[in-house]
């Protein structure tokens, strides 16, 4: 009996001390809730949706590095969301006078390879006219002291290319539907050097290779939002990852290899010192159709509205 009594006493003894180490830890950590939203009130302009407003998004990604120790991932979480909601909420708890690197990246499931966000990559490099690509991130650095709540927007680590053409809809206007079966372009290639992963930390691309992409399926709408005397029709759209700058003149310059065909025609062009930029899209212009001399290249600092810059 005085046996299974002190075994009690003991057993109280260390269930209290227990308890006094569940307290200090809690007195050590903070909670830190993250408000995430996406940049994305502009439109994509690929295929599957051309009103874009990253309709795809479904997937989101949370990975939290204590910079003391960057090699190591201190918690990760992956949610679920709806497509079409653009803002994601993650609560955090972190210990106290560290200061932790939080990336965030958000896409389409099953497109990137996120299982580790100082090494993203595209499942598949060699596909076109495909929104599902489109993905967005950020990362922010914070020294915890208190509960907080913090808001971070994500932006594209990715420059959009579209190819233009503005002679097809003439084209197709002028000839019989049998004529322009013949003359239509079928099929096409984007030939160019670019970067296969992405770190969300550093905010780097790296990896570099040679990829050729080609459309899901081919775009058949006229974009006449650019110029209204040109009324473009987009024949190609490509994501490609791209570096930050820490100007307003810093830029990816590329050389790309483009050549399509149709039932009759195949033609091919190479593009030099095209400028490519992080969260901004490239629009090569042309009568790509009936003068392959003529074509114009710009690059635009937004999907669309002023707020959609780099970051």
């Amino acid at each position: 009996m005085k046996f299974r009594t002190l075994s009690l006493i003991a057993v109280l003894f260390l269930l209290a001390a227990c308890s006094k180490d569940v307290k200090t830890d809690n007195e050590n950590m903070s909670r830190v809730s993250f408000e995430i939203s996406l940049s994305a009130s502009e439109s994509s302009r690929a295929l599957t949706y051309p009103d874009g407003d990253a309709a795809q998004v479904d997937n989101w990604v949370v990975e939290v590095r204590d910079v003391l120790n960057p090699n190591v991932i201190f918690y990760r979480e992956v949610k679920a969301g709806n497509r079409g909601v653009k803002v994601q909420k993650f609560d955090l708890s972190l210990v106290k006078n560290h200061t932790y690197d939080i990336a965030f990246w958000a896409d389409k499931a099953g497109c990137w390879k996120t299982d580790n966000l100082s090494a993203v990559e595209l499942k598949e490099l060699t596909l076109g006219n495909l929104d599902d690509y489109d993905a967005f991130s950020a990362c922010v650095r914070h020294t915890v002291q208190e509960d907080k709540t913090i808001s971070a927007r994500l932006y594209r680590p990715l420059s959009q290319i579209n190819i233009m053409t503005t002679d097809l809809p003439l084209l197709k206007a002028s000839s019989t539907a049998e004529a322009y079966a013949q003359y239509a372009p079928t099929s096409f290639h984007l030939g160019l050097t670019a970067p296969t992963k992405y770190n969300v930390y550093t905010e780097a691309a790296s990896e570099e290779q040679s990829v050729e992409i080609t459309p899901v399926a081919l775009v058949d709408k006229c974009y006449g939002d650019y110029s209204e005397a040109l009324n473009p029709t987009t024949l190609f759209m490509a994501y490609v990852l791209s570096n930050k700058y820490d100007t307003q003149e810093g830029k990816d310059v590329r050389e790309l290899n483009f050549k399509f065909s149709s039932a009759n025609v195949g033609i091919e062009y190479d593009f030099q010192n095209i400028p490519l930029r992080r969260n901004w899209r490239t629009n090569i212009i042309g009568r790509f159709m009936t003068n392959s001399l003529e074509w114009n290249v710009e690059i635009i600092p937004a999907w669309s509205g002023e707020e959609n810059v780099e970051k």
